[in-house]
């Protein structure tokens, strides 16, 4: 008995020792071995900010001592603006820190949209600071050159013949241009560009635009590593473990086996199947049984027949109408058998069941 909990209790651990190795074999097949990923490197971040107050002249509307009007108004007027002071302002900076390489481009045209465009001869002034590590400033503040685009406007409408169908506009284009993140030829760029404009119209000047264009850029780099799984605890890459665990589980599985057919051997199969198979005799053709010594008297030379089974048995009892006979236990190879008979005539047929 305990030599069969003791089977029974190794059969259940590897029950679950395959049903682990299953998962885990599934899970090696399914991993990657070698795992590629892309992960930041550089990040730039780059922008242009534009600015700009608009002086009018002391007049009725705008007595002496009134503030500069300030930036993102509909419209002002040219007969009592003094000046437009616009300022520019750039910025790279780089993470993780790192001395950027930048510069900024700015440029003033004079334009009649879909029809002529022509730069302006002004330069603005550029300061260029590193505020801080990894950061690259640029500041430019000037005054718009509105007499000079207004003069040279209205050459061109006189050469041509033709006013522009709208009105000309005073365009101020500013550009940053940094070197390709990742590039090996430092000469590429792919500069970011924004444009201001203000529109001339005679009597009014409209601003148009955004204040704000900025761009972020990431250059990448794959990184290749191994793919690793764990295994009670340790850490095991992915190629070893396609060959370990299903390795581990088929040892496993033939371990089941061996032991599976170790326990069905050393179990009293015999016996207690014969008991069960007495049993189940008892209850359902008890009545039809007859219990008896020993048979005697029966003459040499009959016949004897050992039938397959009890039912056979009862299928010729039940042709010859003839009872079935049920003698005394006996014993075989230590095993407690019982005998079934039906006698017809001078011939015995019977069957042995084993005891319990």
């Amino acid at each position: 008995m305990m030599a069969s909990l003791s089977h029974i209790s190794v059969l259940s651990l590897l029950v679950l020792l395959i049903a682990y190795l299953l998962v885990a074999t599934i899970k090696a097949v399914r991993a990657t071995p070698v795992l590629a990923e892309e992960i930041p490197k550089v990040t730039r971040l780059e922008r242009i900010l534009y600015d700009y107050r608009v002086y009018p002249t002391p007049s009725t509307l705008f007595p002496a001592g009134t503030d500069p009007l300030p930036p993102g108004q509909k419209s002002y007027f040219a007969n009592v603006t003094q000046r437009i002071e616009f300022e520019v302002a750039g910025e790279v900076e780089v993470v993780p820190a790192a001395e950027p390489e930048a510069d900024l481009n700015i440029s003033l045209f004079l334009r009649s949209p879909e029809q002529w465009e022509v730069r302006l001869d002004y330069a603005p002034e550029i300061a260029v600071d590193r505020p801080s590590e990894g950061r690259l400033a640029f500041k430019s503040s000037f005054v718009l050159p509105l007499a000079l685009a207004v003069q040279v406007g209205e050459a061109i409408v006189e050469e041509l013949g033709i006013r522009p169908r709208d009105a000309y506009n005073l365009v101020i284009m500013s550009s940053i241009n940094c070197p390709l993140l990742g590039a090996d030829d430092s000469s590429g760029t792919n500069p970011l560009v924004g444009e201001y404009v203000f529109a001339l119209r005679g009597r009014t000047i409209e601003p148009a635009g955004r204040l704000l264009h900025e761009r972020e850029e990431m250059s990448k780099e794959t990184v290749i590593q191994i793919n690793h799984l764990r295994l009670w605890g340790y850490s095991l890459d992915v190629s070893r473990a396609r060959v370990l665990f299903p390795s581990l589980l088929f040892v496993s599985m033939l371990g089941f086996g061996i032991c599976f057919s170790i326990w069905r051997k050393s179990r009293p199969k015999i016996v207690d199947k014969g008991a069960m198979g007495l049993e189940r005799i008892k209850r359902r053709y008890g009545g039809r049984i007859i219990k008896v010594g020993e048979l005697k008297d029966i003459p040499e030379g009959s016949l004897k027949i050992e039938v397959g089974n009890f039912k056979e048995l009862v299928k010729i009892a039940d042709e010859r109408e003839r009872p079935i006979l049920q003698v005394n236990s006996q014993t075989r190879r230590h095993v407690s058998m019982a005998e079934f008979c039906v006698v017809d005539e001078g011939t015995l047929f019977f069957c042995r069941t084993e005891t319990a």
